[in-house]
């Protein structure tokens, strides 16, 4: 009850703080806080007289006369406290000080602007002679680099390429003449991987090849004849590759014969690219399928038919393997035909 918030649910006098007091004061000496301590007789007697002390102070007082009361703190009237709309001035002096400092505060940003530009014209201006000034040493370490990368067939590719180390260089110092005949040695040299990978039949690597020296040589007349022949093979299998889907689909359908038969597109895919392994193949299919067709026939007693086929057997490949034993079995079967 002393920290009570409201008023009125606080102790009014310290009578009733000291009757609160005496209260529990007798609880304990009369045993009714069995958790606490029993008190001694002393104890006791103590309370018990303090208690007749109080009773008997308290009938001495008049009705009458007022009981104290505590007073509560107030804030007074707030609606009467007033706001200053103005503040004093400062003096002349402090306001042309605070004035000036405004301004300089102001004007920081446009003298940096001013200090950075002249510096940039000042670098722009002076980059040879800071060029120059390029420690030597860095530059022949990356060049000796870029020749070990080089002799080493590491060409294009990565950052320790022979051509990655020399642009390097050359973006350091644009008239170095051994950067300038190394770069220009590795385009030769990719030239060169690409007329090779051409030669193998290997079109994606001439290709990567053709386009490396491109970057690196700009053109040339070596350069725009591999790039020229390399187009017209591209084109060349483009071709290629669709005379061999049509003959395997003559294939499938039983359509050996004819211009647009499976023999004459295997025989065109290999007069534009004779080593192509799927025509050579699908070529030999057809003639091992003809010849067991000439066999069937000579066996049923169909000779002119097996004659028919053994002759297109030879036209297609007179060196096929089972056309002696073909021929030979004809004419017996044309000897026992005539007994």
């Amino acid at each position: 009850r002393l920290l009570a918030k409201l008023p009125e649910d606080r102790f009014q006098s310290g009578d009733e703080v000291a009757a609160a007091i005496h209260e529990l004061e007798c609880d304990i000496a009369e045993g009714r806080w069995p958790e606490l301590a029993q008190p001694d007789d002393g104890y006791r007697r103590r309370v018990l007289v303090a208690g007749l002390a109080t009773d008997a102070i308290r009938s001495l007082r008049t009705p009458t006369e007022p009981i104290r009361q505590r007073t509560e703190p107030m804030l007074g009237r707030v609606e009467e406290v007033t706001r200053l709309d103005h503040r004093p001035l400062a003096p002349a002096s402090v306001q042309r000080a605070a004035a000036a400092r405004a301004a300089g505060q102001r004007r920081w940003p446009v003298w940096l602007a001013a200090v950075l530009a002249l510096l940039a014209l000042g670098l722009w201006l002076g980059q040879d002679r800071l060029r120059a000034w390029l420690p030597d040493s860095a530059i022949a370490s990356s060049l000796a680099r870029a020749d070990a990368a080089r002799a080493a067939g590491q060409l294009l590719d990565g950052d320790q390429s022979a051509r990655a180390l020399y642009e390097a260089v050359l973006r350091l110092d644009p008239d170095n003449e051994q950067a300038r005949q190394g770069s220009r040695a590795v385009g030769e040299a990719a030239l060169a991987k690409g007329n090779e990978m051409l030669g193998r039949d290997d079109l994606p690597a001439a290709r990567q090849w053709a386009q490396g020296a491109r970057v690196i040589l700009q053109g040339g007349s070596a350069l725009e004849a591999l790039e020229q022949r390399l187009l017209s093979v591209e084109n060349q299998h483009i071709k290629v590759d669709d005379l061999l889907t049509r003959a395997q689909a003559a294939q499938l359908a039983g359509t050996w014969a004819g211009a647009n038969g499976s023999v004459d597109l295997f025989q065109r895919v290999l007069a534009a690219d004779a080593d192509n392994a799927i025509a050579r193949k699908g070529l030999q299919d057809v003639l091992s399928g003809l010849s067991k067709q000439a066999a069937a026939a000579i066996d049923s007693g169909g000779l002119a038919l097996a004659a028919s086929l053994i002759e297109q057997i030879a036209g297609v490949n007179d060196h096929w393997s089972e056309l002696p034993d073909l021929r030979a079995r004809l004419t017996v079967a044309r000897a026992e035909s005539l007994e």
